[in-house]
């Protein structure tokens, strides 16, 4: 029932980057499709107590977004769990793969357009910082920089929830079992 649904979706005038059998990459531009409405459901996280977040210019959800052909896009997995969400409230920020770990903020510092939040890991007691930069304030996408003294740093590109619909969708559609996911270029 899952396979006739999923590809009940699938266009005649779709873009496939890959067209197999168990796997089929394409790229979605319907905006109100169910691969839309999977990357912006927050129903998990706590979305709450905004208002300092607010006063900050910042958004309070985020998707991940990539670059492809020298544009940006979303991307929906094959599974799930690599579909990194963040949400942001006033005492802790929230990021989301395969679980939603909580991050206590402790302080945060504004300069110019760059946010800087040090937090408190519940894994560990160390120096934890998350800078957030905007590349693109228009079309709502910035860079997520964390930086733990345990576990080292990572970079994501993100993108405003309330600037989704501008983007198109790169699927993984696996159909009967996990596949590779699809690797974008640095």
């Amino acid at each position: 029932l899952f396979f006739i649904f999923i590809n009940s979706q699938i266009n005649k005038d779709t873009v496939f980057i890959k067209n197999e059998i168990d796997n089929k990459i394409f790229i979605e531009k319907n905006r109100n499709s169910n691969y839309y409405n999977h990357l912006i459901d927050f129903k998990d996280f706590d979305i709450y107590n905004n208002y300092e977040i607010s006063k900050l210019g910042l958004p309070l959800k985020w998707i991940r977004i990539h670059k492809y052909n020298n544009s940006y896009i979303l991307y929906a997995p094959c599974d799930w769990i690599y579909a990194t969400k963040i949400a942001i409230n006033n005492k802790n920020f929230q990021i989301k793969g395969a679980e939603i770990y909580t991050f206590k903020i402790k302080k945060v510092k504004k300069k110019d357009d760059t946010v800087i939040f040090k937090y408190k890991s519940s894994l560990f007691k160390r120096k934890s910082y998350l800078k957030i930069e905007p590349i693109d304030k228009q079309l709502g996408i910035y860079k997520f920089s964390m930086s733990d003294d345990s576990l080292g740093a990572s970079e994501y590109i993100m993108v405003d929830i309330t600037k989704y619909k501008k983007f198109d969708i790169i699927v993984n559609n696996c159909i009967n079992y996990k596949q590779a996911e699809f690797s974008f270029s640095k």
